[in-house]
């Protein structure tokens, strides 16, 4: 991690990485913690690949339409 900070720190003096600055300077105070919740994200989106999204909105549609059935 903080050899990849150093890399950041290079660029971030390098005139031609100026439109990447901000991001830059995100990147080289973000801490482990930080690190590792983002990779953890990361896990869980690639989990996602296999996931039936369409039945999901099917279900979320019925919940809406359905959502006052057990006031009557």
């Amino acid at each position: 991690m903080e050899s990849q900070k150093a890399l950041f720190r290079t660029w971030r003096n390098d005139p031609r990485f100026e439109p990447y600055w901000t991001l830059l300077d995100s990147l080289i105070v973000r801490d482990f913690a930080s690190t590792r919740r983002w990779s953890a994200a990361a896990q869980a989106v690639r989990e996602l690949q296999d996931y039936d999204f369409e039945a999901w909105r099917e279900q979320r549609d019925f919940d809406r339409q359905h959502a006052d059935d057990h006031l009557q």
